[in-house]
């Protein structure tokens, strides 16, 4: 113990040695260091706490714009250049500064460097303004997350009206083509009325009843025809040279007409069999051909019956007439079959020109139906392009629909919900200052005047105290090898009277210093009454 204690004596008699070297720096920098802190005006800082919440589509609702950024993290990695845009920034330029202008960059650049952003977590952060104001500090940074917020917003707002601008326009579109189309199909059906797919059974059934009725008008024809020659041979044969009774070797008029029938049957049932018979072989008898042919041989062979029965008849009654009657009969007879003859003349015209006619409109319903696939098969593309037109058009219209939805959501909805960001508490005028650190200046300007002081100590080492004899132990130092006894009267002398005087003055300027330093902080903190003079240079108390 004996040897520190010798050691804490030499430290402290060595620093009383040279107490004006560090002393009188401290003070000369503590006095003005003093004067500052108590100028500088107190400082308030406000704060407003925002979290991140995620914007999806399950909040929004289906099919509105969300946000790109799918985690709170990502979010949180965008939010500070995003707040200190300079439309946010330049929106609490007023607040700050009255008469500074919002668009100058200068301005702008210092408004940024005063809001200061810190990272609480993973989803939130707060935004803080520090300003010699407590209500300035409060309303400038509630007016930047405001415009922050609004503009945010207002992004997203502008985002999804074009948005719904552009679908509304393509919604107009896809109409305007669904109209184009259905137009146009309903101008191809004016176009084609005659030849529609649903026309084709009402045709085939008109070209089945007109070739029916055409070979029917034939038959008519052939059988008129082929009896024409037949009646002339017969008004030949019917009466004699002489106009004498031929007796029973010539036939009556009843039997005659008869006759006349059934040969005309007769030849009707043979035309007739051999179309059966030609159809036979090109076809089955369930063609519908087959079978109207088939049911009109079936008639004609009831004609010639009932004319074989009628001849039979016209016989039995000729046996009976007197010469006389049939004499009258066959003059009858002649006026008859040349009126007879003539009607089949005409009527085998009459049946020519009805089957040109019905020949004409089954060539008029053949070509119909025969135009009616490349009817149906532009008629089907018309309908698929229709029907694609019609599913764009309602596409369109759904989407559009969905952007209104979206564009109404963002511009009323509540703005926590569709810009991620929500103010959890807003600034409120601070009651406490939270700087500037006064107490900080001081033991900095302490540290400081010990620094230059320790300095101070170094140098007059180094180049005063080298060549100095000051006690026993600077003589030991000097010469290793004498031998000191003693050193008489070593503190006496002009040097005794100078240290004097450098202690009164070096204690004069310390004593000034602190006062000075303490008049200026009791002024400060009220420890002491302000006097009038001193009052406007004190900034305010903390």
């Amino acid at each position: 113990m004996s040897g520190l204690s010798a050691l804490v004596r030499k430290v402290a008699a060595a620093a009383f040695e040279r107490r004006w070297i560090f002393a009188v720096p401290v003070a000369t920098l503590l006095a003005p260091a003093a004067l500052y802190v108590v100028r500088l005006p107190d400082t308030y800082t406000a704060r407003v706490g925002i979290s991140v919440r995620q914007v999806n589509a399950e909040r929004v609702g289906v099919a509105l714009p969300t946000m790109q950024d799918f985690r709170p993290e990502q979010i949180l990695a965008t939010a500070r250049d995003r707040v200190l845009q300079a439309p946010n920034v330049a929106a609490m330029v007023p607040v700050l500064w009255p008469k500074g202008n919002p668009k100058d960059d200068w301005t702008i650049e210092r408004a940024r460097a005063r809001v200061m952003y810190d990272q609480a977590g993973d989803a939130r952060f707060s935004l803080s303004i520090v300003d010699t104001s407590p209500a300035r500090a409060a309303e400038a940074v509630n007016t930047l997350v405001d415009a922050f917020i609004e503009n945010e917003r207002a992004a997203r707002v502008a985002v999804v009206e074009r948005r719904r601008d552009f679908l509304e326009a393509e919604a107009g579109k896809a109409r305007e083509a669904f109209d184009a189309v259905l137009a146009e199909k309903d101008a191809f059906r004016r176009a084609h009325p005659d030849t529609m797919p649903d026309q084709r059974e009402t045709i085939t059934s008109d070209l089945h009843r007109i070739e029916q009725e055409m070979r029917e008008r034939e038959n008519d024809a052939q059988r008129n025809r082929l009896m024409v020659p037949e009646v002339d041979k017969w008004m030949k044969s019917a009466v004699p040279a002489a106009g004498t009774d031929a007796g029973r070797a010539s036939l009556s008029a009843d039997e005659q007409m008869a006759q006349l029938k059934l040969t005309s049957a007769q030849a009707a049932l043979d035309q007739a069999s051999r179309q059966l018979a030609e159809l036979r072989v090109k076809y089955t008898d369930s063609y519908d051909r087959v079978q109207l042919a088939l049911a009109q041989v079936q008639l004609l062979e009831g004609q010639v019956t009932r004319a074989k029965d009628e001849l039979d008849a016209a016989k039995k009654r000729a046996d009976a007439d007197t010469s006389s009657r049939r004499r009258a009969d066959n003059q009858e007879l002649m006026a008859s079959m040349r009126t007879f003859r003539d009607s089949l003349v005409a009527e085998e015209k009459a049946a020519r020109a009805a089957v040109d006619e019905l020949r004409a409109r089954a060539a008029d319903l053949s070509r119909r139906l025969g135009e009616i696939p490349a009817t149906a098969d532009a008629l089907r593309k018309l309908q698929t392009a229709l029907e694609g037109a019609d599913q764009t058009r309602l596409r369109a219209e759904e989407a559009a629909r969905n952007a209104r939805v979206a564009a109404d959501f963002y511009r009323n909805a509540d703005p926590a919900e569709t810009v991620g960001f929500a103010v959890e508490s807003r600034a409120i005028p601070p009651v406490s200052p939270s700087g500037p650190s006064r107490t900080r200046w001081l033991a900095s300007a302490v540290a400081l005047g010990l620094g230059i002081g320790y300095g101070l100590h170094v140098l007059r080492r180094r180049y005063v105290d080298e060549d100095v004899v000051a006690d026993a132990d600077d003589l030991a130092d000097l010469v290793p090898g004498a031998l000191v006894v003693s050193v008489p009267m070593l503190g006496a002398g002009p040097a005794r009277r100078r240290g004097a005087w450098v202690d009164l003055v070096c204690g004069a300027w310390v004593v000034v210093c602190i006062g000075v330093t303490a008049f200026a902080l009791g002024c400060h903190r009220g420890w002491i009454e302000t006097p009038s003079w001193f009052r406007p240079f004190v900034a305010g108390r903390s």
